[in-house]
């Protein structure tokens, strides 16, 4: 038996010897292969950190793609594309140097060409153009980043000074700690970074690409507003006109919702109850579209954002589910104001206002969001369990006096009116008129 064991041992490894001294110990050889022919350079443009590099792809059997390989901040990288495309992309420089890039083809062997030598110029990197704008906001920051028009892969890295701010330092001499990491592929986009202490602080800003690449570093000095969630106890339904009603009797502007005597009471959005009790607010099935309610906030406050809930765990991103929202203040009563300035149908913002008197203005509005995207048309086309456990989480909308929509957003109020825009239903089947509900809002901010 040892015998037999030993002489298919010696002859195992006679086997692999052989293969290996055939081969030459590549596991990839699939025989001899011709290199392959050179591609032609048909032409060469400059991008914003690079380039693109237009290739003529030769009828060789023999050829299974195009290699461009250059140095970038001291390695050698590649950019790749089979025969059956014609543009390479060189990327991730920051400077706009020249710079050398080698064209080859190659083979299944991966075997290459002799190659030819192209020059490129970059032109001036997303990542030292793209620029931003720091605020101070309610509970931390807001950051506005503008000019990526190639809608570049960025990050802008923050840092906070745990020194005195008050010192003139460099960089170097102050002790960072990290904020936050805000990652962006837009060309214009608000973040917002919240759970910062409201005292004077010296900001780091610079921003980073894929390619480890980064712009300077900026400092600001900034101090973030106090933000408190409002006392919602405080809060209670000013209706601005008399119910029961005749809607078409109602004057323009005044509240035009009719509650569902088998639903909630609007109470019901500020009771703090959110867990599948019934307690919710419910508006008849024929309400106009868009409509809204008012609020009395009990407190006099400058609103830095709403997050609202819907009815628990109900038909999400269906049915009378709230879609797109709008959120009005006025530190005047609206019952008065109703009285004493009158929407004038002549007014150029009538329609916008929604009849509104002048008294209000918009601090807030935005749709609900779905994380795996609706379908091209802008319906629901279905949803996921994470679009439910989101759905079922707070939705928050910003304040944000930086938009020309909302230049008031953080006025002082104390009356807040909700607008339901659109529901879920009404929006897909472009009604006019139908019930909705709301499971709870909360407002946060300062106040006074």
């Amino acid at each position: 038996m040892k015998k037999i064991l030993i002489s298919l041992s010696l002859l195992l490894m006679a086997v692999i010897t052989l293969v290996s001294c055939g081969d030459g110990n590549r596991i990839d050889q699939k025989g001899e292969i011709a290199i392959p022919q050179e591609p032609t350079i048909v032409g060469i443009k400059s991008v914003p950190g690079g380039a693109v590099i237009k290739v003529a792809i030769p009828d060789d059997p023999n050829l299974k793609g195009v290699v461009a390989t250059y140095q970038r901040n001291g390695a050698t990288v590649e950019s790749r594309i089979s025969r059956y495309l014609d543009t390479l992309v060189v990327e991730g420089y920051a400077d706009e140097n020249e710079h050398d890039v080698v064209i080859r083809s190659f083979n299944a062997n991966d075997d290459k060409s002799e190659g030819q030598t192209v020059k490129i110029t970059p032109l001036v990197a997303p990542v030292k153009t793209a620029k931003f704008e720091a605020f101070e906001s309610f509970g931390g920051i807001k950051i506005r980043i503008t000019d990526n028009p190639t809608l570049a892969k960025l990050a802008l890295v923050v840092q906070c000074d745990q020194t005195n701010p008050d010192q003139d330092l460099a960089y170097d001499q102050r002790k960072w700690k990290d904020v936050s990491t805000f990652f962006t592929e837009s060309n214009s986009v608000v973040l917002t970074r919240r759970g910062l202490e409201a005292v004077p602080t010296v900001f780091a800003f610079h921003f980073r690409d894929d390619f480890g690449n980064v712009s300077e570093t900026q400092l600001i000095k900034l101090t973030p507003k106090e933000e408190v969630a409002l006392n919602k106890k405080l809060c209670k339904h000013y209706p601005v006109g008399t119910y029961p009603v005749d809607l078409q009797k109602l004057q323009p502007g005044a509240d035009n919702f009719v509650n569902d005597t088998g639903g909630g009471d609007v109470k019901a959005l500020f009771d703090g109850v959110y867990n599948g009790t019934g307690k919710f607010f419910l508006a008849a099935k024929g309400n106009p579209i868009p409509t809204w309610l008012t609020i009395d906030l009990g407190q006099e406050a400058s609103i830095s954002r709403i997050a609202t809930k819907p009815r628990w765990d109900y038909m999400p991103f269906q049915s009378g589910n709230v879609r797109e929202w709008e959120f009005w203040g006025t530190d005047v009563d609206p019952r008065q104001d109703l009285i004493n300035n009158p929407a004038n149908k002549d007014d150029a913002d009538y329609q916008s206002r929604h009849g509104f008197s002048r008294g209000w203005f918009m601090i807030a509005k935005g749709e609900q969001y779905k994380p795996s995207g609706y379908a091209p048309d802008g319906t629901v086309d279905g949803w996921t369990s994470e679009d439910r456990e989101y759905y079922l989480n707070s939705t928050e909308y910003e304040c944000d006096n930086t938009n020309p929509l909302t230049p008031r957003a953080f006025d002082k109020i104390r009356y807040l009116r909700i607008v339901v825009v659109n529901t879920f239903e009404s929006w897909q089947y472009k009604q006019t008129s139908g019930g909705w509900f709301i499971g709870e809002i909360s407002p946060y901010g300062q106040i006074y």
